[in-house]
């Protein structure tokens, strides 16, 4: 398995958000952008979706030229979690409006 890629629903905001990971050796071969295009794909025409966030760390700043390929706009700087709160970063937020 190379990563995981989803659309969850982020229950406190009312808003559901894309989230994906993928291994260290499989980065740069734009891998997490095609496979988002396809999820966002089935996101709006299975789910009928009409909007999506996205997070990322700063320190991560790949992470937001996916977001960007992918047609997210940013909105904010925001305090970024990870691993279930552990962790706390300085990020940033964007929206899809689809």
């Amino acid at each position: 398995m190379l990563g995981t890629g989803l659309i969850y629903v982020e229950e406190e905001y009312e808003k559901f958000e894309i989230a994906y990971n993928l291994g260290k050796k499989a980065w740069g071969f734009g891998y997490t952008t095609e496979a988002m295009q396809e999820v966002i794909k089935f996101a709006k025409e299975n789910l009928g979706i009409k909007e999506i966030m996205g997070r990322h760390a700063e320190e991560n700043p790949a992470s937001g030229k996916i977001l960007d390929k992918l047609g997210f706009s940013y909105i904010r700087n925001i305090p970024y979690e990870c691993n279930g709160g552990k962790n706390l970063y300085e990020g940033k937020e964007y929206i899809l409006k689809l």
